[in-house]
């Protein structure tokens, strides 16, 4: 398990009406009032790109959030935390407060030193945290990412596993295929299918108008998608390209920054996807699709970018599909 804060930070939003506000904010439903209620979700802009990825908890139901914000229990009031990467924090925060217009919500960001958030991994879902003060939920954005856990700040879950660093929580979502955040969901830019919010549970196409529902919608009934993003192998361009993905800790890249051109490594140089993140020897990138599941031995895609002392730089580039697609993902 690890502890996600150093990146990751919460929005409070409370209020008579926040329930039917962050409904028509979000491209999922909203979780349900009660203990271990949370959802993956997206918040869109009105031409239907991706402003951020986020999870939205229940939290009218813990006894400490009320305490601080000195709520009564008798009172009727629907509260959620917004989790988001704490890059996305602030723009999220402005776009919820130009939507707001009359509604009667409180919107707040959430102190550093007031709760916790914790994502751990290798736990039975048979271990239910639905008990009555609990604050999260299972992460259902792929198979083996765990649950997450909000927790007031010096307290940490009860699971009996070791910590580890953030970098494990890193490998793991890119062995997974999991993007996450600017680094990978490439901000006010991405559309939400090729980021697959879709495979990950954080799109409803049955709920009614959400803002930025139109595009998406309509890119989801036509079914054409070229690119996702997709779990890569970084390898010396020399060598064979690696048949499995696997986080190797001896290899180590220079990365080229954000949205760096992946081509085929021959006279045409064709484009075949963009640079998102990486560490050691995996990342994510977006990828044309037909040059995830078509790719010839013969051709080979690679990254070249030149750093800030202009020494040039060639990495091989590997895309797998995640092994947890099902057929029609992996025939789209």
């Amino acid at each position: 398990m690890t502890r996600l804060n150093p990146k990751r930070r919460l929005i409070e939003i409370y209020g008579l009406d926040a329930g039917k506000f962050l409904q028509n904010m979000i491209s999922n439903n909203i979780p349900s009032e009660g203990p271990g209620s949370g959802v993956f979700s997206g918040f869109f802009l009105p031409q239907g790109r991706i402003l951020c990825d986020a999870f939205i908890y229940s939290i009218a139901h813990n006894s400490v959030w009320r305490k601080s914000r000195s709520i009564s229990e008798n009172k009727n009031y629907q509260a959620f935390f917004i989790e988001c990467d704490v890059r996305s924090v602030e723009n999220l925060l402005n776009h919820l407060k130009h939507y707001k217009l009359r509604s009667r919500v409180s919107l707040e960001l959430v102190d550093n030193d007031e709760w916790s958030i914790w994502s751990s991994w290798g736990i039975d879902e048979k271990n239910d945290c639905k008990i009555k003060e609990s604050i999260g939920c299972y992460d259902y954005r792929a198979p083996g990412m765990g649950r997450r856990d909000i927790l007031p700040y010096n307290i940490k879950p009860t699971f009996e596993l070791d910590e580890v660093p953030l970098e494990n929580y890193r490998i793991k979502r890119y062995l997974l295929g999991v993007p996450e955040g600017p680094d990978d969901i490439f901000e006010n830019k991405a559309f939400p299918i090729e980021s697959c919010l879709d495979y990950m549970g954080g799109i409803n196409f049955y709920k009614g108008c959400y803002i930025g529902q139109e595009l998406t919608t309509r890119i989801y009934h036509a079914g054409v998608v070229r690119k996702r993003i997709v779990p890569i192998s970084f390898y010396n361009p020399n060598d064979s390209p690696p048949s499995i993905l696997k986080y190797i800790p001896s290899l180590k890249f220079y990365f080229p920054v954000q949205a760096t051109n992946i081509v085929r490594e021959d006279s045409t140089e064709k484009n075949v996807g963009k640079f998102c993140s990486g560490i050691g020897n995996i990342g994510l990138g977006l990828m044309r699709l037909d040059s995830v599941f078509n790719q010839s031995e013969q051709h080979k895609y690679i990254i070249h970018h030149t750093d800030q002392d202009n020494n040039n730089h060639i990495i091989g580039v590997k895309a797998f599909h995640p092994w947890w697609w099902s057929e029609k993902h992996i025939n789209p």
